[in-house]
């Protein structure tokens, strides 16, 4: 196994270890290129009374990159970038949802399917 996909392994079973559906994600963004085209956004959570930064483990795990302003560099014009990492995220931990968190979308009531719903997202 190549050195990125472990890095990548260790980061998603951090996070899994953390996070459960229905957690939220709390997201800043910090910079934007000039072009627009690209954004640093710093994640966050917050654990008994204690804030902590996740957005290292968030961007091995999504294959994003991390900048130097300790977040993650996101491409992407547009369109809510902060629910587009959150949503791709939860992709990552919980590829077919985890057969009890129930967000009833579109009227649904059935346990959510799609991994990518089971975490929210809030902007700072």
């Amino acid at each position: 196994m190549k050195r990125n996909e472990e890095d990548r392994q260790k980061a998603v079973e951090y996070l899994r270890s953390i996070l459960n559906c229905g957690d939220t994600i709390y997201t800043e963004v910090l910079h934007v290129s000039r072009s627009g085209m690209t954004k640093e956004i710093k994640t966050l959570i917050a654990r008994k009374n204690e804030i902590i930064n996740i957005s290292q483990a968030v961007a091995k795990a999504t294959q994003n990159k991390f900048s130097n302003r300790k977040c993650v560099r996101i491409p992407g014009w547009n369109m809510d970038m902060g629910h587009a990492l959150v949503y791709d995220l939860g992709r990552v931990l919980f590829p077919s949802g985890n057969g009890k968190y129930t967000i009833n979308r579109n009227g649904d009531p059935k346990p959510e399917t799609d991994g990518g719903y089971c975490l929210n997202q809030s902007w700072l």
